[in-house]
């Protein structure tokens, strides 16, 4: 699979541009975050190109373990492919229950060196092509 079009988000995950908003409405309604539209149109993205893992509970049963004990940029510096979208699938799905999980992603450059992983696989892959 070609990933560029995702590729071509690395620049505005690597800037300071605000990716959310913390939305604080009053003491009845709980927090929640706003995402830029940049962040929706990239999230429509994934599913859009269909590169979300599907298996992605499964699979992150796998990797949790060392994902949560270790540096987690390390971890997806050394990710195959596999593993990183399973990583990235976990921090789309897990918004949907606990809000702001993707604003951790997003502050901890975490989208971002998912992003240049699959960059690096890719280029591996089509180098041994």
């Amino acid at each position: 699979m070609n990933y560029n079009e995702l590729l071509l988000y690395i620049p505005y995950f690597e800037s300071d541009e605000k990716k959310y908003e913390m939305i604080v409405k009053d003491r009845t309604v709980l927090p929640y975050c706003s995402y830029s539209d940049k962040v929706v149109e990239f999230i429509k993205l994934l599913y859009r190109l269909d590169v979300l893992d599907k298996n992605y509970l499964a699979n992150y049963d796998k990797i949790k373990e060392k994902y949560h004990s270790e540096n987690k940029l390390d971890i997806i510096r050394e990710a195959d492919l596999e593993e990183v979208l399973t990583i990235m699938t976990f921090y789309v799905r897990g918004d949907r229950f606990c809000d702001g999980m993707l604003a951790e992603a997003c502050d901890k450059k975490i989208l971002l060196e998912i992003l240049k992983r699959i960059e690096y696989l890719q280029k591996q892959s089509t180098q041994k092509a």
